[in-house]
């Protein structure tokens, strides 16, 4: 990897997709493995591992591996101190959802790296911005990509609170998937509400947050048998308006057109994690040392 990468051009700008997955692995004696959250459980010990890629030429660039323990969030910084171990300076990373973090945000200010990411799900934070700009593009042409099949716009704010820089928020609208999400929405609400019913006229314990938030839930005077599941309209409304809706924010000013096509690129890196689990068959390992695994993986990323 010092070889491929010191031969690289630093000078340009370029944007680096990191992407991560984990592996069960039925190993010997490794380090790396920890029980984790595993994509695919086997009820056996995993390992992730990262990789960064070079958007633009489509290439991969290094790769990190991690204790099966150790989350998306907590893995950028090692990827970020990797990227700056190969003179990596003119850099901007894009991110999936699960990079998200005030942590993550503030550790690639310090090392002067740009930075695209999306937000997870609606976070409050997001869904007041969404809300307040609704109705202002969503039919616009000029605001149309025809690419994506998206409309798009762009506010310039301070995204966390106690943030001192602003972010460029960029804010798209699909029909499509306007439509796919409130079908989403209407059958979660449904089946909800078919196990509510089932408790009717039963002492029950507490709910979770997902269906406290969507039914006021009514007890007898005993404070424990449930009586009723009412629907919280207002909440299942609002959660409706906002089907089609995501954002991606960026640490660099640009339009939303050149946000949406620099995230999408990273589909690269999505496809070789695809085509390693596919080709080589790579949902676990078989290997028995730190060297076989590490071996193991460089084949499997760079060929």
């Amino acid at each position: 990897m010092n070889a491929w990468n010191n031969g690289r051009n630093k000078r340009q700008k370029i944007y680096i997709s990191c992407d991560s997955t984990n592996k069960n692995c039925q190993a010997g004696d490794i380090e790396l493995l920890k029980y984790g959250n595993a994509k695919v459980d086997a009820g056996q010990p995993i390992y992730h591992y990262a990789v960064a890629f070079d958007t633009a030429n489509r290439e991969p660039l290094f790769y990190e591996q991690y204790p099966g323990s150790i989350n998306d969030v907590s893995q950028l910084t090692c990827m970020i101190d990797k990227a700056r171990g190969f003179g990596y300076r003119n850099l901007g990373f894009i991110l999936d959802r699960g990079y998200f973090s005030r942590k993550n945000l503030s550790y690639m200010d310090q090392m002067g790296y740009g930075f695209l990411i999306m937000v997870k799900g609606m976070k409050n934070f997001i869904r007041e911005i969404i809300l307040e700009n609704m109705g202002s593009f969503e039919n616009k042409r000029n605001r149309y990509n025809d690419r994506f099949d998206v409309y798009g716009t762009t506010i310039e704010r301070r995204l966390l609170d106690g943030e001192e820089q602003k972010r460029f928020i960029h804010i798209f609208y699909s029909d499509g998937r306007a439509y796919g999400e409130k079908q989403e929405i209407k059958q979660r609400g449904k089946r909800l509400k078919a196990y509510l019913n089932q408790w009717v006229g039963r002492e029950c314990e507490s709910f979770g947050p997902e269906i406290q938030k969507y039914f006021y839930l009514h007890y007898e005077n005993d404070g424990q048998t449930l009586k009723l599941a009412e629907e919280n309209t207002k909440a299942i409304e609002e959660e409706l308006s906002l089907a089609g809706y995501f954002a991606i924010v960026s640490s660099d000013r640009m339009t939303a057109k050149e946000a949406i096509e620099r995230y999408k690129g990273r589909d690269a890196s999505e496809k070789l994690f695809r085509a390693d689990k596919s080709y080589f068959g790579n949902r676990s390992m078989r290997v028995g040392s730190d060297a076989a695994l590490s071996a193991r993986f460089s084949f499997s990323s760079w060929h």
